[in-house]
């Protein structure tokens, strides 16, 4: 299941992979600052979206 990380203010995904990796890694390798628009990055559980995508691949 892909995992990705998001800047809840520009959209800019900062993380995308089939790895699932700790949100507060991902935060602290921008410097807690979104690349894009320059937004502090924090992680608060109570936003966290976990979405069903639909696969384009029959299932077997």
């Amino acid at each position: 299941m892909p995992q990705k990380i998001i800047c809840r203010s520009c959209k800019h995904m900062l993380y995308c992979g089939d790895e699932l990796v700790n949100p507060e890694e991902v935060i602290s390798k921008y410097n807690r600052v979104c690349p894009e628009c320059s937004k502090p990055l924090t992680l608060n559980p109570e936003r966290v979206e976990v979405k069903k995508i639909q696969n384009n691949e029959s299932s077997k």
